[in-house]
């Protein structure tokens, strides 16, 4: 979201790009674009610096990248620059929210004898008779990043802008449960790669399919990401979820969207049954209700009988899992 994270971004990808060694792929759709000799763009970087000089490319202007990235397939890394481009927006819609209030109330002198006061300002900066400008000169500068947005704040609480500062907090409040939230989700993708593989497949997987909410109301009471956020890491959900809802021999693997769904791994037919004994006997649903029910829950639906929630595990998964767990036992 600051320029320090957009040169890492454009470091990253310019690795990511040598190594596939399709430099000369990069060259020929970049053709019109670059003014120097193809000899003299020898990697990545050097493209992406000749893009920067013709104007090409930027931290608010990255499509050309994307378009790059798409060209070579390279899809993880054109997530990881559309991620960028998100923030980056919100990041800019927030300082242009605060420009423009603060060029409506006539209060940039105001603003700028409070930061001269705090950090020593160029004259050009000084000069300056647009808010949204002074901001622009300010972030080049290293003073408006997201990880210094205590100078933003400080000089809006100089100028008695609390108002204001509450909009950065804001902001803060949520990049912080954002990135927390995309955290969560890089550590499930991890416990998933490590599940038990048999002859190139994950085995012995029931998909648990749950919708906690209030059905003649249309509300949704739970979310993958309000269960992702409630616990400090992935693998502490994971650990409570195997104590406290599912039998022995069986592990929780995976926590996706649409409706909430675990994915269930089994060790064993033992684990299988068992767990398929408890989804058809209610106590499969009866656990997942205790675990993740709370009483802002309960009253937001307006009391703990308006709460449904309802399980699903297809039979066919039941069955499918059983065949491989008994292919398993006969190979061993």
């Amino acid at each position: 979201m600051s320029y320090v994270e957009y040169n890492q971004l454009l470091f990253e990808i310019s690795q990511r790009l040598d190594l596939l060694n399709q430099h000369g792929q990069l060259l020929f759709m970049c053709r019109g674009r670059v003014a120097s000799r193809p000899e003299d763009i020898p990697d990545a970087l050097s493209l992406f610096q000749e893009l920067e000089e013709q104007n090409c490319l930027a931290i608010d202007k990255v499509d050309l990248l994307k378009e790059l990235l798409e060209g070579v397939k390279e899809w993880p890394l054109f997530d990881k620059v559309r991620k960028f481009e998100d923030k980056r927006k919100e990041y800019k819609e927030l300082l242009e929210q605060i420009s423009r209030a603060l060029d409506e109330s006539n209060q940039l002198q105001q603003l700028i004898a409070v930061c001269t006061e705090r950090e020593a300002l160029e004259e050009n900066e000084r000069n300056t008779q647009i808010v949204r400008i002074l901001f622009d000169k300010l972030e080049r500068r290293g003073l408006f990043e997201f990880g210094r947005l205590d100078f933003l704040k400080g000089i809006l609480s100089g100028i008695e802008r609390q108002d204001l500062v509450k909009e950065v907090q804001d902001f803060e409040k949520r990049r912080i449960d954002e990135d927390k939230f995309e955290r969560r989700i890089a550590q499930a993708r991890i416990i998933l790669a490590a599940a038990r593989v048999v002859g190139g497949r994950v085995i012995g997987v029931l998909n648990m399919k749950t919708v906690f909410g209030v059905a003649a109301a249309g509300i949704t009471l739970l979310t993958v990401r309000e269960i992702l956020t409630r616990w400090s890491t992935y693998d502490q959900l994971v650990t409570c979820f195997q104590g406290c809802v599912l039998p022995a021999g069986s592990r929780l693997i995976e926590v996706s969207q649409g409706c909430v769904c675990f994915t269930i791994q089994v060790d064993n037919l033992t684990g299988l049954t068992a767990l398929w004994n408890m989804y058809e006997d209610g106590t499969l649903r009866e656990r997942l209700f205790n675990f993740f029910v709370t009483d802002e829950m309960k009253t937001r639906a307006g009391g703990e009988e308006n709460v449904e929630l309802t399980v699903t595990i297809e039979k066919a998964e039941y069955e499918k899992a059983y065949f491989e767990l008994v292919q398993e036992a006969d190979g061993e």
